[in-house]
């Protein structure tokens, strides 16, 4: 009988519970913060699982801009991965609702486990490996968008599983491995249709490049990427297929054209916005980014290939979202480049040996989770966004051509945003921290802030304790290293 291999190496690998672990610790705290609210995107997605389920129909209404109608243009990927949580709902409580909201934290949970993975295939350190996870985990973005319905955080999970099934490919050399990397690739298309330039063209040029060095014949070359493109060939016939359903033409935008949406948006300003700005920046929301990129040049050093697809990823995405006229995402911190994090929070395992940068990483690691902390506290879709769009509307005397300062006016609705993304008086962070101030607060929180707060201090405890772990295996490892089987295999 032939024998399994396992695709990780035995100190890659092991234990496999300090990974699980750390998931599970992630997955826990973000139970803590779910919310019944999952956005107007993730309405209109689980109107699609809805209308499958029960009606065998893609067709759908929208209650709201009724941009979505009959068909949503949202991409297919998280209404079919919403159906066994609907299905679930429907067995259970009789209604399909209830568990939609556990979708997004077991994403974003399986996004952490995934990072602790490829950095340890990378070749840090337990510890190291545990730090970044926890710090994409509950010191980023990540804790935000998984109480909430996007397609960003699958996008993210995507690419962290693709590379590290790609890593795998190049240590093992059987295709198989290539056609989940594929099919984690194809995902993210399935998502959304920008993928196909933003995440699939950078992921098939490293790809390629993995191909050439592993593989040492023609025929095995194009074995193998055939096997990586086939996944992501499906998935584009079943979007041209679904396009055509809602839109009578394959290639036609559909209503993305009607919605006001197009790239107007100067690109300096656009990428200011995205990065650098007091309301959407992405180093405001996430300080650990700053170390990050001083920890860049030694990653680029020592894992070029890999470097050099997360700067394709990055400035792709970054040409590509500071032109749109929508650019923030009309959310809590720049959500188009959520699906990055994972990636970028990698570098660190190259972070300097300096004792000033260490405790610099930690300062703004604990920023981070400061910051999360305050999302949890004062959301902004519930609270912040309520209460300070009208603020800005008197403040600035906003009005439209006919003299409407509704915040369904489109117009009103950009400007308002605008304001808050570039001002610091109205940026969510400065607002969330104003209106903590004055007691303003996520009713749950208001309610049962001792609770939650026992829960958490639970969770730092299950942290400490895979810390301690993670030194132990460390401790083993540095043993491993000096042992005659170890130095005779390197020799």
């Amino acid at each position: 009988m032939r024998k399994l291999r396992w695709p990780f190496p035995p100190r890659v690998w092991s234990p496999p519970s300090l990974g699980l672990g750390i998931a599970l610790v992630a997955l826990y705290v973000y139970l803590l913060g779910l919310r019944a609210n999952f956005g107007y995107d993730g309405q209109m997605m689980y109107r699609v699982t809805e209308s499958l389920v029960l009606r065998h129909s893609f067709r759908v209404v929208d209650p709201v801009w009724h941009s979505n109608e009959p068909y949503a243009y949202f991409g297919l990927a998280v209404s079919l991965l919403l159906v066994p949580f609907f299905w679930l709902g429907q067995l259970i409580l009789e209604n399909g609702s209830r568990f939609i909201i556990l979708y997004e934290p077991a994403v974003t949970a399986l996004a952490v486990g995934g990072l602790y993975y490829l950095a340890r295939d990378l070749g840090a350190s337990y510890r190291r490996s545990l730090a970044i996870s926890m710090a994409y985990a509950l010191g980023s973005l990540a804790w935000y968008y998984s109480t909430t319905i996007f397609t960003e955080p699958l996008i993210a999970a995507s690419m962290i599983g693709g590379l590290l099934w790609m890593r795998i490919f190049r240590r093992d050399g059987r295709e198989r491995w290539l056609l989940i990397a594929g099919t984690a690739v194809g995902l993210t298309v399935l998502a959304r249709w920008d993928s196909a330039l933003l995440v699939a063209v950078p992921f098939s040029v490293y790809a390629l490049h993995l191909v050439l060095r592993r593989s040492s014949t023609l025929g095995k070359r194009v074995t193998a990427l055939m096997m990586y493109g086939a996944p992501i060939a499906a998935v584009l016939v079943v979007n041209l297929w679904y396009d055509w359903l809602r839109y009578g033409n394959p290639v036609d935008l559909g209503p993305y054209a009607k919605a006001g949406g197009d790239f107007s948006t100067p690109l300096l300003t656009g990428i200011f916005g995205l990065l650098f700005s007091p309301g959407n920046g992405l180093v405001i929301y996430v300080p650990l980014l700053v170390i990050a990129a001083i920890s860049f040049t030694g990653f680029w050093r020592r894992w070029r290939p890999e470097a050099a697809l997360i700067i394709l990823l990055l400035l792709l995405r970054l040409a590509f979202y500071a032109r749109w006229s929508y650019w923030d995402g009309r959310e809590w911190g720049p959500r188009f480049l959520v699906p990055l994090l994972p990636l970028l929070m990698v570098t660190l395992i190259a972070l300097p040996g300096w004792r000033w940068s260490r405790l610099a990483a930690v300062v703004l690691a604990g920023g981070g989770v400061a910051i999360e902390v305050l999302g949890q506290l004062v959301p902004f879709d519930t609270i912040v966004w309520p209460r300070t769009a009208p603020l800005v509307v008197s403040t600035l005397h906003l009005q439209d051509a006919s003299g409407s300062t509704c915040l369904c006016s489109r117009l009103i609705d950009q400007a308002a945003a605008n304001a808050m993304d570039f001002d610091a008086r109205f940026a969510p962070l400065v607002r969330q921290t104003v209106l903590l101030r004055q007691g303003v607060a996520d009713p749950a929180w208001q309610s049962a802030w001792p609770v939650l707060t026992l829960l958490l201090l639970l969770a730092a405890a299950a942290v400490f304790f895979l810390w301690r772990t993670a030194g132990r295996l460390d401790e083993a490892d540095r043993g491993y290293a000096h042992t005659p089987e170890r130095l005779s295999s390197a020799a």
